[in-house]
């Protein structure tokens, strides 16, 4: 399948995320879990911006909190700089666009030459260079100036674009995917790298992988990468329509936005583990219940607790 191929609605829509999980169990045990991986990656993000393995990260923050933030990075030699441009002039530089809160603000994280680079790279509209200014392998560069030449700015789509199996049809796509660059949970904060590969074989992608896992360990996150690493390593399920994605993995399912396809696509990427906790189901990516024999059923085991009448 051709990047030429997709064709797009015109329209775009803000940021949202809805998260369903299976069931309660399985939220009480990886919510919180979650929540330390994202807290884990914060705190490694400001390590590799700190050590020149990131360029600078840009965030939509409250306004509020720019003071405290200023302070959480200046010791790690880090700068922050408010982007005075409006909302609309960062589209070309995002995959989607905020909500319209007027006391939310953009902010630029990083050391003070390479901010006010991806200020200059902003300011002339230069997409090429703000990438540039991140630090991102050239070939991850090329490959996402690319997909926006054809107007598609979820990373997802550099999965479904780069290796296909050879079975697969279409708009339906089979992968085996690699944990070390996988990044198709983005909208949840779960994934290794701040950006997207060309490829999941991308060596230059997967070297930063496997430095920011040590870099984890090495600061005392063994029990969160470990976690991450497994979250990885599931099976999931993509879909895209109308502007909507919708990811499952085998305890919960969200909806995000997507770019706005007029045709369903789906991607499919088989996993090497699964949750104890994972729901079984007849579809992918849902284990398959075992076959039982009638006698074993629980209808069965019922029935022959109850009392028979002559």
């Amino acid at each position: 399948m051709a990047l030429s191929d997709i064709i797009l609605l015109d329209f775009k829509l803000h940021h949202f995320c809805r998260i369903s999980w299976t069931s309660q169990k399985a939220r009480e045990m990886w919510e919180p879990r979650f929540q330390q991986i994202r807290q884990m990656l914060g705190e490694l993000k400001r390590h590799m911006l700190a050590e020149g393995l990131l360029g600078f990260d840009l965030q939509y923050i409250p306004l509020h909190e720019r003071k405290a933030l200023r302070n959480a990075v200046s010791p790690y030699g880090l700068i922050v700089r408010a982007i005075q441009s409006p909302p609309s002039a960062l589209a070309p530089f995002l995959h989607h666009l905020p909500e319209e809160e007027s006391i939310n603000i953009f902010v630029l994280i990083g050391r003070k030459a390479n901010v006010l680079a991806a200020q200059t790279a902003i300011r002339e509209g230069d997409v090429a260079a703000f990438h540039q200014a991140r630090g991102i392998p050239s070939c991850c560069t090329q490959s996402m100036l690319l997909r926006h030449q054809h107007r598609l700015f979820d990373p997802n789509w550099a999965s479904l674009t780069s290796e296909l199996a050879q079975d697969a049809t279409p708009r339906t796509l089979q992968t085996t995917g690699n944990l070390l660059t996988h990044t198709l949970l983005h909208p949840l904060g779960l994934r290794l790298l701040p950006y997207t590969p060309c490829s999941p074989n991308c060596s230059h992608s997967i070297q930063r992988s496997q430095d920011l896992l040590s870099l984890a360990r090495s600061q005392g996150y063994s029990s969160p990468s470990d976690w991450l690493i497994q979250i990885l390593s599931w099976p999931l399920s993509w879909s895209a329509l109308h502007g909507i994605a919708e990811t499952k993995l085998p305890i919960l399912k969200y909806s995000s936005p997507t770019d706005p396809t007029a045709h369903k696509y789906t991607l499919h990427q088989s996993g090497s583990a699964y949750p104890d906790l994972g729901e079984r189901g007849l579809s992918f990516p849902y284990k398959r219940p075992p076959k039982l024999y009638f006698s074993e059923t629980k209808a069965f085991k019922k029935g022959l607790e109850q009392d028979i009448e002559g």
